[in-house]
């Protein structure tokens, strides 16, 4: 995903940091330890396809300030590093995964030499480069797979504007938009059919966020309802045709940072009430996931006096609530940037921290 950030403090942080001290505690959120290839790793994806089946997509520095691919694989009980192929001399991220099934995932992001697409494929026993559609610049920050043979890719060329892509089980194929002109891109999709899909994104030339739904034959564009102005949507989760929820966030006049949460009914975007930061505080939710049309668990942090702090915030059908999360002690900074709940009772989180001037990949654990 695409992250914009920003080092600000405010009154809500004396409020949200009672959710955030070290440690696991309380509502069911637990730090988990993961694998840190060196000095420089973090997780920006996950998927699960159970409870006991979850794969983290990434990235890691090497020696030579390069970057490299990083997946790490949970059993249920620990995380385990994967092998994963890098292009040649390149300096290739991955920020997206989806795993419609224990042995099968696809994840996507760039390969750093100018930006150009990238997507690679588990099969249950390794992974593999699948060459994108693209074969020029552009990134790929989404993914959504509704069988191991359908998937649909979502990013921006970075000349054209927003870019969607689909995978047939064989090769992945580029698909027309209709997003608005100007500088847009999609941030995140999600395809609760193979007939169906739902991505958001934003459009500095089009006024903010928007969205587009993939109907089984083509792409239509949706109006969201974002507050006017500096809007983003990152994340996006649907359970059924009918049935998505999208978040991010949004700057007021004020230059206040608001989270934003939206809802698709099947006809028409809506704005969901969260809960209000004040002026002075960054927020973002950077990542959703439904176990349900009433079960949404979206992650992403929140700046305080203290530092960056992870922050999840579920929604029941009625209203969104701040959950008590935890942060990996002495650190100054920590973010959730993708999240997973393959059931109502748990969730699985992946993000990065700072710690003295190392950053190190990140994983949560929900249990209900």
């Amino acid at each position: 995903m695409i992250s914009v950030i920003r080092s600000v403090a405010g009154p809500l942080a004396v409020a949200l940091a009672a959710f955030a001290t070290g440690g696991a505690a309380g509502a069911g959120w637990s730090i988990e330890a993961t694998a840190n290839p060196t000095v420089t790793s973090l997780l920006s994806g996950v998927s699960c396809s159970s409870p006991h089946a979850c794969t983290a997509v990434g990235s890691f520095q090497t020696g030579t300030g390069a970057y490299k691919t990083l997946a790490e694989r949970w059993n249920g009980r620990k995380w385990t590093r994967q092998p994963t192929p890098n292009p040649a001399g390149l300096s290739p991220v991955l920020v997206a995964v989806s795993c419609p099934r224990a042995g099968d995932c696809v994840a996507v992001g760039s390969t750093g030499d100018g930006l150009k697409t990238l997507a690679e494929r588990w099969n249950g026993t390794r992974w593999k480069i699948a060459a994108s559609g693209t074969g020029g610049p552009g990134w790929l920050n989404g993914v959504s797979c509704s069988s191991p043979d359908t998937c649909t890719a979502v990013g921006s060329t970075g000349i054209d504007g927003a870019l969607a892509e689909r995978w047939n089980g064989t090769r992945w194929v580029v698909q027309h938009l209709h997003s608005p002109a100007g500088n847009s891109g999609l941030t995140s999709v999600s395809c609760p059919t193979q007939t169906d899909c739902t991505a958001v994104g934003y459009s500095s030339g089009g006024g903010g966020t928007f969205a587009e739904r993939w109907n089984g034959h083509r792409w239509s564009l949706q109006a969201t309802k974002g507050p006017t102005g500096f809007s983003f949507l990152y994340g996006v989760s649907c359970t059924s045709p009918g049935a998505c929820i999208a978040t991010g966030y949004y700057e007021t006049g004020a230059g206040t940072d608001k989270t934003l949460a939206e809802r698709w009914n099947g006809r028409t975007w809506k704005v969901l009430v969260t809960p209000r930061a004040t002026t002075g505080l960054a927020v973002n939710l950077a990542a959703v996931s439904c176990a349900g049309p009433s079960d949404c668990t979206a992650t992403g942090y929140y700046d305080a006096r203290q530092g960056r702090r992870v922050l999840a915030e579920h929604w029941n059908g009625h209203v969104w609530a701040v959950q008590r999360t935890p942060n990996p002690k002495g650190t100054f900074t920590s973010q959730l940037d993708g999240v997973s709940c393959p059931s109502p009772a748990g969730c699985q989180a992946a993000g990065s921290y700072m710690i003295s001037a190392s950053q190190k990949t990140l994983a949560e654990r929900y249990d209900a």
